[in-house]
């Protein structure tokens, strides 16, 4: 009896011991097994099983305990289960990481960066990726130091900064080649040639299409070596992306099935999402709408298997834009309802949420009425409720017939209406001048003691950009905004045409300009015409004028110059001015919807000198319910 005793004494002052050194270490001896399966499973995608095992981990030391947390939030970020994640960041910003555990204090700051960068904060995400750099350097660990910076290459992208990601992606497969890892290697791989591909979507210049080409070469020979199905799927859909953008069609096809061949559908929604959605695109290109409709099915099968609400809204685009070309406009119009319904409910989500509790209290109110009906028309029995009852489902139906009528009649208005507001948002602005500031704002800024007007100029061009994307949804602005909006735009103009011009902007002091609105960048059209083929070829410094006034209840603006005016050849007859079609159809929109009489007038100016353009439009108030 005494030797049982004694032994177990030894047994338990053993596990102490090894407790202690498990502290004094800063690992997670006791757990290190299912920490491992754990790794191998998250890198397999396979989560529950992932997290079945972390249960297991024993949590007999403050080293199992934080490695543990650490790994349930890798978990719940996987999972997308934000408010859990919350919760689990709050607790291990709360604990205590002894300064000596440089492994948990990565592994830490690793996932806290990956929180960050679902919570959209991107600055706060890549200062943790630069401490698990820093501290992957002090240890020499160079497996984190690829995580770390490839990491800090995701953000970089995020922040559409690809340039500076592809850099750091070098730099990660320096050092994965260097320890000969290939597997990582084959990962930083597949992100450089996404890099270049957003690159090339920011430029447009086809040289990082050549590069997507020749990073993919190696990308699918390792792919195929390592037998990485979906990596060589992955980069089969590249290609073909490629193969579309250089209108090589067929070829576009043959990649995309050879990406499919490789690709497990039942767990690879989203990349089979893309490639059926790019075999859509190459039959559209191709005009074979029947084919491109099937693979538009498709795709919306594994868009709503993979639950993402941007991939339901792209393919409902795709299959707006099929029906349309097919001449099956109440489709078109089906498909383009959803895709509007999808795009306004991720913008508006607490609206939505506002609409949802009143619709619950319609809806109970309803059937409380309808509750209430039925019991009284138990006790109702009469001739004369009879009769009534008739008249309202005569009404009812006429009602009905009216309704029908009247859909087939509008049903062809509202195809015109969106055709219109289509053409609207691609003629925004002309893209050939924001590329041609940039010129100019490089071509400035290497000029000596110009880094404060840089400063201020790239500040306008900003604001020019911010206005003309938000214009897209904003039916209306403010003559301030709208002033505002001209003002950086004529001083962009005048830092790429020094010396050509002049400019004056007069607002009658009738005219609230916080207070009245008018049709957002309704003015800024006939600006760009002036400038670029009234001014530009002009000898002497030409002048803008620009007046706000009223009159009669009306809101006149009146543009004139001093440029060369109208050109009276037979093609420019022809074929309208940019300018002048932008306000036909902004000008058809307003008075569609608001019932108003808004018109312009273009002709020649004063002595026959330069052009003049009076746009004459309702007096519109905030009060009086133009939502923007």
């Amino acid at each position: 009896m005494r030797s049982l005793l004694l032994f177990i004494y030894s047994f338990l002052l053993f596990q102490q011991q090894e407790i202690i050194a498990q502290d004094k270490t800063c690992k997670c001896i006791s757990g290190e097994q299912q920490l491992r399966q754990a790794d191998t499973l998250f890198e397999q995608k396979e989560y529950d099983k992932a997290a079945e095992v972390l249960a297991k981990i024993p949590k007999n030391t403050n080293s199992c305990k934080l490695e543990g947390l650490c790994y349930q939030l890798q978990f719940y970020l996987a999972k997308n289960k934000m408010e859990k994640a919350d919760s689990l960041v709050e607790i291990l910003q709360h604990s205590e990481i002894p300064k000596n555990c440089l492994e948990i204090t990565m592994h830490y700051h690793f996932q806290l960066g990956n929180y960050f960068i679902k919570k959209e904060k991107n600055d706060e995400a890549m200062q943790q990726f630069i401490l698990v750099k820093e501290l992957a350097e002090q240890i020499k660990d160079t497996l984190f130091q690829i995580k770390g910076i490839s990491r800090m290459a995701y953000v970089f992208n995020k922040m559409q900064q690809p340039e500076k990601a592809i850099e750091y992606d070098y730099m990660s497969l320096h050092l994965a080649e260097k320890i000969n890892n290939k597997k990582i290697a084959l990962s930083i791989y597949t992100n450089i040639q996404a890099r270049f591909g957003v690159w090339f979507d920011i430029t447009q210049d086809p040289k990082y299409l050549d590069s997507v080409r020749k990073i993919a070469i190696p990308t699918l020979q390792l792919a195929k070596k390592l037998n990485r199905k979906f990596e060589i799927s992955q980069t089969y859909s590249v290609l073909s992306g490629v193969a579309f953008l250089e209108g090589k069609y067929e070829k576009g096809l043959i990649l995309c099935d050879s990406g499919l061949m490789f690709l497990d559908r039942n767990k690879e929604f989203r990349l089979t999402h893309s490639l059926f959605t790019k075999k859509c695109d190459l039959y559209i290109a191709l005009k074979d709408y029947k084919k491109a409709n099937q693979y538009a099915d498709s795709s919306l099968r594994y868009a709503t298997l993979e639950n993402s609400v941007l991939s339901l809204a792209y393919i409902y685009e795709r299959m707006y834009e099929i029906a349309k070309l097919q001449g099956d406009f109440s489709s078109a119009l089906s498909y383009h309802e959803k895709f509007i319904k999808i795009r306004d409910s991720v913008r508006t989500i607490e609206k939505t949420e506002k609409i949802n509790e009143l619709e619950q209290k319609y809806n109970k109110a309803q059937n409380e009425k309808t509750i209430k009906e039925l019991s009284q028309a138990k006790q109702i029995a009469s001739l004369r409720n009879k009769i009534y009852i008739a008249g309202i489902i005569l009404a009812l139906l006429i009602i009905f017939l009216i309704i029908i009528f009247n859909r087939q009649q509008t049903l062809k208005s509202k195809q015109e209406n969106m055709e219109v507001e289509q053409r609207l948002n691609r003629a925004r602005m002309n893209p050939h001048f924001f590329f041609n500031t940039l010129n100019s704002l490089q071509t400035y800024s290497m000029q000596e003691n110009k880094d404060s007007k840089v400063a201020r100029y790239l500040s306008k061009y900003a604001k020019i950009m911010r206005e003309t994307l938000e214009s897209t949804y904003k039916e209306m602005n403010s003559v301030e905004q709208e002033v505002d909006y001209l003002t950086n735009y004529l001083d962009i103009q005048k830092l790429r045409y020094p010396d050509k011009f002049e400019y004056h902007i007069d607002v009658d002091e009738m005219v609230e300009p916080d207070e009245t609105y008018v049709p957002s960048m309704i003015i800024q059209p006939f600006i760009e015409n002036s400038i670029e083929h009234g001014l530009n070829t002009s000898q002497e410094t030409g002048i803008i004028n620009i007046s706000i006034t009223t009159n009669n209840n009306r809101l006149l603006i009146n543009i004139t110059d001093n440029g060369s005016g109208f050109t009276t050849d037979k093609k420019s007859r022809e074929y309208p001015s940019r300018a002048t079609q932008i306000i036909k159809d902004r000008l058809l929109l307003l008075n569609k919807k608001h019932k108003t009489d808004a018109s312009y007038e273009i002709g020649k100016g004063d002595k026959d000198i330069g052009t003049s353009v009076k746009i004459i439009l309702p007096l519109i108030h905030t009060h009086e319910g133009f939502n923007n």
